[in-house]
């Protein structure tokens, strides 16, 4: 435990000298400091929480306003207790002071005459010392319990008692997937049902490896090899102490070796799941009973519906975010559907849900909420194609194929709107199976192949040009867009024309710009 001003009562000095005023709801407030205002320049709003401030008021004695002035401002700085020594500049302490202290819940003492503040002072900072050096001893003791708990395997569960003897709380170690795995209490609170999904979601959307607080509950990264490999939730009714989150920080060390066994079975069930929907995404079959008996290994039942979501991150994840996030939508589409799996495919998340056709599932808006329910920066960068759904087992091959295409089409031609149907794409889908025929060399050689030479020679940005305005709603908003008057605009399609004998302002025309464009952009992916 740390100094608290409840135990520096026990002193000689404080029994003998001393009388608390006020603010007996402040004595569990934490000293680890003891300062002297006494100069005319102190600093108030320098000092921190746990400060004990002793004073005699001498730069501050002209006026009863200046005194209950200066009281305020102390309680306003959250001080640890209020000192005041009587018999030098006041005789006795206002009931309007003693009425400050109260209502901020800051305890107020009078200090005896008789008493030097170095004193005092000694006393104090032994106290704190001597706090301090028996923390250092049970820190010590505490480590040499938990190493032997570890070399003689003892279960998650005992390990926890070491912690709930040392802090009245009730502690539990959850799994990637926040379920609890072991718990032990020396309290008769539990913490609150719902609890545990909000701080997951709470820690996935910080991520950034510290723990994090809400409403009496802690919880704690397990962390070994870069990787979360579990959590420790505590709660406790009473506030923990900064020594009593090293002890937690240092079961948590020791936690993380016991997670590695669960984490090395999830990920041989991650392997697992993988290789089956492999065999289900990559490869054909003829028997669609067969597909479902491999789902059903994977604890999906499948209904009269499936689709398949990719979700693409423009930057690569490291390997903690990756496995952070694979719970992360575990957990929210736990919420939306009952037959569902999400695994890691390289860097992207491909996501197979099995539903009911009478559910009428707008997969767009699920999509978006998907994306908007992650912090901005997140969001920014994750991208999400969908396939068309099917009632064939067998065309799952042909959703994942979709879905990754949705995402290549969708950043290559509208990279702004994060969310990829491949229902949007099925033309560019039919189009870029040309990419690699004669015809489609034929457009690239009359059309993308002339522009761009022309481009790069010139600097004509006619490409760019063409780009804008078969993408505009309009010339002008083209024009617009490019920053250019519209006879400049039209100018640089003249020239197009010019260069491929293909005139923009025709139907025809442009149909085959537009069809070379898109061409350009299979290829780009």
């Amino acid at each position: 435990m740390s100094t608290t001003v409840a135990s520096l009562l026990s002193l000689p000095v404080f029994q003998k000298e001393c009388t608390l005023l006020a603010g007996e709801e402040g004595l569990g407030s934490a000293v680890r400091y003891v300062t002297v205002m006494e100069a005319p320049d102190f600093n108030i709003r320098s000092l921190t929480d746990n400060v004990f401030v002793l004073t005699t008021l001498s730069s501050h004695c002209a006026s009863m306003d200046e005194i209950n002035k200066v009281v305020t401002e102390l309680c306003q700085q959250n001080v640890s207790a209020i000192c005041i020594k009587l018999g030098r500049f006041i005789d006795t302490i206002d009931e309007s002071t003693i009425r400050i202290a109260r209502e901020h819940q800051t305890p107020l003492f009078a200090l005896t005459k008789n008493v030097l503040f170095r004193e005092i002072i000694s006393d104090i900072l032994s106290a704190i010392v001597l706090e301090q050096q028996s923390t250092i001893n049970e820190l010590n003791e505490l480590n040499e319990q938990l190493l032997q708990a570890i070399l003689h395997n003892h279960s998650m569960e005992k390990i926890l008692s070491l912690l709930t003897a040392k802090i009245p709380s009730h502690c539990c170690c959850l799994n990637q997937r926040g379920v609890i795995l072991a718990r032990h209490a020396s309290m008769a609170a539990k913490p609150e049902e719902s609890i545990v999904g909000k701080l997951l979601e709470k820690y996935l959307k910080k991520s950034n490896g510290k723990h994090i607080f809400d409403q009496g509950h802690y919880l704690f990264p397990c962390i070994a090899h870069g990787q979360v490999v579990g959590y420790l939730l505590v709660y406790a009714e009473n506030t923990i102490f900064k020594n009593e989150l090293t002890f937690i920080v240092q079961m948590v060390s020791f936690l993380a070796i016991k997670f590695l066994e669960e984490h090395l079975q999830i990920q041989t069930e991650q392997r697992m799941t993988a290789s089956v929907l492999d065999e289900i995404l990559f490869v054909n079959h003829a028997d669609e009973a067969a597909i479902a008996d491999r789902l059903q290994l994977l604890g999906v039942s499948p209904k009269d519906r499936h689709i398949v979501m990719l979700l693409s991150n423009r930057t690569e994840e490291n390997t903690l975010q990756a496995n952070s996030y694979l719970d992360y939508w575990r957990n929210w589409l736990q919420n939306k559907f009952e037959q569902f799996i999400v695994f890691i495919k390289g860097t992207d998340f491909v996501v197979l849900i099995s539903y009911i056709e009478k559910k009428k599932v707008n997969f767009s808006k699920l999509a978006q909420q998907m994306r908007e329910s992650l912090p901005g920066s997140a969001q920014e960068r994750l991208d999400i194609g969908f396939s068309l759904p099917v009632s064939d087992l067998r065309k799952l091959p042909d959703c994942y194929s979709q879905a990754k295409r949705a995402v290549n089409y969708g950043r290559a031609v509208a990279a702004e709107n994060h969310v990829y149907p491949y229902a949007k794409f099925v033309e560019i889908g039919l189009i870029s199976r040309g990419v690699i025929s004669s015809d489609g060399e034929a457009i690239r050689e009359k059309i993308v192949r002339p522009i761009q030479n022309y481009d790069e020679q010139c600097n004509a940005k006619l490409w760019n040009t063409l780009e804008k305005c078969l993408l505009a709603e309009s010339l002008d908003l083209a024009a617009k867009t490019l920053s250019i008057h519209i006879s400049t605009l039209r100018y640089r399609l003249q020239k197009i024309h010019q260069l491929t004998d293909v005139n923009f302002f025709t139907s025809k025309g442009r149909f085959i710009l537009h069809l070379a464009y898109i061409l350009f952009k299979a290829d780009s992916q």
